[in-house]
């Protein structure tokens, strides 16, 4: 495994645990980092960072991960788009803008 690979899946790891700061600084670090992980999909759920952004409600990732190039309209392995995760996990403010609005800023 490269080193940007395994550099993606702790930033991975860090997401799913909530631990957005340091995400966000790794990203700020790193550019390269947060483009590749504006991409990066889990292979056992199908969520992307997107997708933890919008459990977590991490308006300002969603903002990054988009800009970065991430796709709004991406399923995981349920079916389920960024923005039907947010609305699940009461998050109105991602879920009413299906992150299209995001994307558009």
């Amino acid at each position: 495994m490269s080193e940007l690979q395994s550099l993606i899946d702790e930033t991975y790891s860090l997401a799913k645990q909530g631990q957005w700061t340091r995400v966000l600084a790794a990203w700020d670090s790193s550019p390269v980092l947060l483009r590749r992980c504006s991409r990066y999909i889990h292979p056992g759920s199908g969520w992307s960072f997107l997708h933890q952004a919008a459990y977590f409600g991490q308006q300002q990732a969603c903002y990054q991960l988009v800009g970065a190039g991430a796709a709004i309209a991406i399923t995981d392995k349920q079916s389920r788009d960024p923005a039907t995760v947010a609305a699940q996990h009461s998050h109105p403010t991602l879920a009413e803008c299906g992150c299209a609005e995001i994307a558009g800023s």
